[in-house]
């Protein structure tokens, strides 16, 4: 299962908004290495159709909504080459959070990965060039779709591997100390809605909140769950 939440230990984490914004100039990562690239679409479309399967054997139980982590080669870290314009749009597979250093954190269904990997397929394999009057010679002009294919190095689910690790000793410790206020912090990828609007949801999204609650509640006595953030008018969760 690709879980919805992300222990934050460190406040001002917690506190920052992510800027997901992108664009900026396009680069060819894959100039005049056109059978390279050919490969790493099908790689790409492979990993894809793996995950949207994933999802869709979930659905009945957890929904179809998973968390999906775009892994961008080293030369793709810089902020305008994210693949956000063409392949993971806003409007179908929101950026929701960072993992380490070049690691994207999108929502994903298995009929948004599918656009994905129709546009990755549009993407054309030979090296298009255009003359630099500035520079005197030609350069690499890809599309959007080329550049965005090439700057990913692969495409994972994110699940169990990415949770943070710490022993039952060391959750212990941390709560017995006065600064952390006995309680731990956890952000979510979204916050639930209340129990009153759940129908509301479409399917796939109300069953993903529904089976995080009753996850909470399998834990049994001694957890309280409540949103920290001022204004709510139901802070309780469980």
């Amino acid at each position: 299962m690709a879980s919805p939440i992300q222990i934050v230990l460190n406040p001002e984490h917690y506190q920052e908004k992510r800027d997901a914004a992108g664009g900026g100039g396009r680069k060819d990562f894959f100039a005049h290495r056109n059978r390279e690239f050919v490969a790493h679409k099908a790689a790409l479309s492979s990993q894809i159709d793996h995950l949207a399967g994933v999802l869709s054997a979930q659905a009945q139980t957890l929904g179809d909504v998973g968390y999906v982590k775009v892994v961008l080669r080293r030369e793709a870290w810089a902020k305008s080459h994210r693949p956000v314009a063409a392949l993971f749009r806003g409007d179908r597979t929101p950026v929701v959070g960072a993992g380490d250093l070049g690691v994207m954190i999108v929502e994903a269904r298995p009929a948004s990965l599918r656009q994905v990997a129709a546009e990755i397929e549009r993407a054309e394999t030979h090296t298009a060039m255009r003359f630099d009057e500035k520079r005197g010679v030609e350069v690499p002009n890809p599309s959007a779709r080329k550049s965005e294919t090439g700057a990913i190095d692969r495409i994972e689910l994110y699940g169990a591997n990415d949770r943070r690790s710490f022993s039952l000793e060391e959750a212990v410790s941390w709560l017995s100390k006065p600064m952390t206020g006995s309680a731990y912090y956890v952000e979510l990828f979204e916050v639930p809605p209340p129990r009153s609007e759940w129908d509301t949801l479409d399917n796939g999204r109300r069953r993903l909140i529904q089976s995080f609650v009753a996850g909470l509640n399998a834990v049994g006595r001694g957890i309280t769950v409540e949103w920290p953030a001022a204004g709510l008018s139901d802070t309780r969760l469980s």
